[in-house]
C-alpha cells in the first residue's frame, strides 16, 4: 500500500474537543486505499500543553505522528520561530528512521522557517510533493492591525522574502491544492504545468 504524509505542526488533534483540521479529513478519506500519517507538533499553542504521546492511531491507516517541539506563547515572536526550528530538526531526525512515502501533502510556507524539511527531502528521496496554498500572506491582517507602524516595513519583508518562498514551492511541487481563485495568477508565475483545473476545499 501506497504512503501519503501530512506536514503541519500546528492544528488540534483528535479528543481535544475542536472540529477536525483540514489534514486529518483529507486522511480520513485518503486512508481507504493508502497508508496516511499526518506529522505534527506534540506542543498545542491553543491548549498550551506537551501532549505526552509518540504516536495516536486514529484509524485503520491514518496515524498521528507527534514531533517534539519548543513551546511558545504568541504567534510573532522569536519563540514561534525556535518552535518552527525546532521541529524542523526533530522532523529531519525522525525521517532518517522511516522508510520514504510516495507522497507528502503539506501548506505552502508561512513563515519563513516553515517546513523547510520537505523540499531537500523530495528532492533527495525523490518524493512527489502537493502544496497545499491556505493563502499568499498569511499574517498581513495581523500586523497592519496589531503594529501599524511596523506594517510598513513588514509589506517590503512580505513582498522579497515570501515571493522567493513561494517560486521555489511552485517549481517543487507536483501539483496544487488551492482555496481560491485568486492564487491562480501568482502560481502561473512561475509554474508553467499550471493548467487551470484546481480543486476548491
Amino acid at each position: 500500500m501506497k504512503t501519503i504524509w501530512f506536514v503541519y505542526p500546528y492544528g488540534l488533534i483528535p479528543g481535544e474537543n475542536t472540529q477536525e483540521i483540514r489534514y486529518l479529513r483529507f486522511g480520513r478519506e485518503l486512508s481507504k486505499n493508502y497508508n496516511c500519517v499526518w506529522w505534527t507538533s506534540n506542543y498545542s499553542r491553543r491548549l498550551n500543553k506537551i501532549r505526552s504521546e509518540e504516536a495516536i492511531s486514529v484509524q485503520d491507516n491514518l496515524k498521528i505522528m507527534l514531533v517534539p517541539t519548543t513551546p511558545y506563547h504568541k504567534s510573532i515572536s522569536f519563540r514561534r520561530v525556535l518552535f518552527e526550528l525546532n521541529f524542523t530538526w526533530n522532523l529531519k531526525k525522525l525521517w532518517k528512521t522511516v522508510e520514504k512515502p510516495n507522497l507528502i501533502i503539506t501548506p505552502a510556507t508561512g513563515m519563513i522557517t516553515a517546513f523547510r524539511p520537505v523540499w531537500p527531502y523530495i528532492r533527495d528521496k525523490d518524493v512527489k510533493a502537493v502544496f497545499d496554498l491556505m493563502d499568499v500572506h498569511p499574517i498581513n491582517s495581523f500586523m497592519k492591525e496589531h503594529h501599524p507602524f511596523l506594517y510598513p516595513v513588514f509589506k517590503v519583508f512580505d513582498w522579497v522574502i515570501f515571493s522567493m518562498i513561494r517560486a521555489h514551492e511552485t517549481r517543487s511541487s507536483s501539483t496544487f491544492v488551492l482555496v481560491i481563485s485568486q492564487h491562480v495568477g501568482m502560481l502561473q508565475a512561475h509554474w508553467n504545468r499550471v493548467s487551470g483545473i484546481f480543486y476548491k476545499l
